[in-house]
């Protein structure tokens, strides 16, 4: 196994609280694809997850809006940050809150749908 996705329908947008979105509680890549650790053996894993949770947003009426909140590594954040998500500060507890907006995820999309 290479990576694995967790998701659930119908959370509630931070960026925008008028709007659901698609919720990640679990994102995780085999530590071998991991650049830092040692080069990679599988390239876009975490990406290829996160275009089809966009795509499932998408086709649930979301608009391919996903939310995360992923481990506070500087690296993580950028990452996201690269990918397309705006990060959202919370107060108090460290995490922040990422999210992909509709219009963010439309590249990500067009990337999913054309190398079919």
């Amino acid at each position: 196994m290479q990576g694995v996705i967790l998701y659930r329908l119908g959370d509630i947008s931070e960026l925008d609280p008028t709007q659901p979105t698609l919720f990640v509680p679990n994102l995780a890549t085999a530590p071998w694809n991991r650049p830092w650790l040692k080069p990679p053996s599988f390239r876009g894993v975490g990406s290829g997850l996160l275009r089809l949770a966009s795509y499932h947003s998408y086709r649930f009426g979301m608009g391919g809006r996903v939310t995360l909140e992923p481990y506070p590594d500087d690296r993580l954040v950028t990452w996201y940050t690269n990918f397309g998500f705006r990060v959202k500060a919370r107060d108090g507890d460290g995490i922040n809150v990422l999210e992909l907006t509709p219009e963010a995820a439309a590249p990500q999309l067009a990337k999913l749908l054309h190398s079919s």
